[in-house]
């Protein structure tokens, strides 16, 4: 189960994409029946890009194709933006490999995920913006639905195009969004019986942020930025660009609303969550500030660039390397815990995970997502009794759900065992959870799946 030269993706998050791309072919997923296939998810776009792919080929094999269509779609895209701030090729050739070599940036384009694709839409977004693109609309109106948070990025570009327009402009704006946007929303009203995406207020009422003091909100999501930072290197200071060009000002304000909800709602998952890829969608809006700000000034780009260049294609091989040890430590733990449950746990025994992606690729178990992406009834139990009670009572909400779903086993993750203690947290609220599986030895820190065996009063 692996895909093109060995591939792995990183996170389990990448399995419920590709797991709800298989059930848009075969109408469920058959650990989670009944549930819609876009439940939980982040990115319909991707969703569906990995969709169209299934019939031609193996499903990692498709997974793996759509972060390889992201990664080129946002090389182009980053071409298309420097050229439309006049650089002759040569330069433009070093604002790609700045743009795909920055940070983290190389890990994300292969993570699974969305990320890929995220970073190519807001550059296209911004360089059709610059060039007074037709197709700029269109492209604003599909932004939401590669990341629910970019529609604040697509409102202020599409105010920033039409400012000062006739009104005519503005209408005609506003149609050629509507057809980016509308067939994701028909898409996600036959799937949901809604437009908006679930996973974000899904993942907050489980996690809790909302209810923490404002000075902590604001000191976690100031380290978060702080470490970015410090990942990203100079280019982390593009904003400045903002007093040189009106598009920045105008980004770099979409950026701090979009930083604002984060924050309010989930600044946690900006620290260390996925190595940052909420902060890595945005880093385009970085890369043309530094544009804006060298803009006209030949020698400095000609010193700059080659540079900033260097420092990124410098950086690679460790970035990869931790790419690589991820992936490997992952995979090793799903081959363990898939080969533990088969000599273990009885066939048809209902499993509540707190991670809902691979365990739903790799095995046939009956599973209950106690976050709630692919079981809602579980984010129904976290609106109700998490959320309020400020995570003090998530032990209780899990117990509720174990009962309720009739489950038998709890498969855990360590890093979640290591911050939230969550089976500790049910015994707390009256539950039994008896820990069947220990931590292996070839364990790499956290990255291993714990088992309980469940029994709720």
């Amino acid at each position: 189960m692996v895909g093109p030269f060995g591939w792995l993706p990183p996170y389990d998050d990448a399995y419920i994409t590709l797991t709800s791309a298989q059930a848009l072919w075969s109408g469920s997923i058959l650990n989670y029946p009944g549930t819609p296939a876009l439940s939980g998810l982040t990115s319909p776009a991707h969703v569906l890009l990995v969709a169209v792919l299934l019939p031609v080929m193996a499903p990692l094999t498709a997974l793996w194709v759509s972060q390889l269509a992201g990664m080129l779609l946002y090389g182009s895209g980053l071409w298309s933006l420097a050229r439309s701030w006049a650089l002759p090729p040569s330069q433009a050739v070093w604002v790609m490999v700045i743009g795909l070599t920055a940070g983290m940036v190389p890990h994300h384009l292969f993570n699974g995920l969305e990320t890929g694709l995220a970073l190519a839409a807001v550059t296209w977004a911004i360089a059709l913006a610059v060039q007074r693109s037709a197709f700029a609309p269109v492209l604003f109106g599909i932004l939401p639905f590669v990341r629910p948070e970019f529609v604040i990025l697509a409102a202020a570009l599409a105010a920033w195009s039409v400012y000062g327009s006739p009104r005519n402009q503005w209408l005609r704006t506003g149609a050629l969004m509507t057809v980016g946007a509308l067939p994701f929303v028909a898409f996600l009203f036959w799937q949901l019986g809604g437009i908006v995406p679930t996973s974000a207020s899904t993942k907050a009422a489980f996690v809790a942020d909302r209810c923490l003091p404002a000075q902590v909100k604001a000191a976690v999501t100031i380290s978060a930025l702080m470490q970015w930072a410090f990942a990203i290197g100079p280019l982390a200071l593009g904003l400045i660009g903002a007093w040189r060009a009106k598009i920045v000002q105008v980004c770099a304000v979409a950026y701090g609303v979009a930083l604002l909800a984060y924050t309010w709602e989930l600044p946690s998952h900006l620290l260390r969550y996925h190595h940052q890829r909420y902060l890595y969608g945005w880093f385009p809006i970085f890369l043309l500030g530094a544009l804006a700000w060298l803009h006209g000034q030949r020698k400095s780009l000609n010193l700059v660039l080659p540079i900033a260049a260097a420092l990124g294609l410098v950086r690679l091989p460790a970035v990869w390397q931790t790419h690589r040890e991820w992936n490997m430590a992952f995979h090793a733990e799903q081959h363990a815990i898939v080969e533990w449950l088969h000599g273990h746990v009885p066939a048809r025994s209902r499993l509540m995970v707190i991670d809902a992606g691979f365990l739903a690729y790799a095995t046939d178990y009956p599973l209950v997502d106690a976050v709630g992406l692919k079981t809602p009834a579980s984010s129904d139990v976290h609106q109700r009794l998490t959320l309020p009670s400020c995570g003090t009572a998530r032990g209780q909400a899990l117990a509720v759900i174990a009962k309720t779903s009739a489950a038998e086993y709890f498969v855990s993750w360590g890093e979640w065992e290591s911050s939230l203690r969550l089976a500790e947290q049910m015994r707390d609220a009256g539950a039994r959870a008896e820990e069947v599986r220990h931590r292996p030895l070839s364990a790499h820190m956290d990255w291993w799946y714990p088992v309980f065996r469940l029994s709720v009063p």
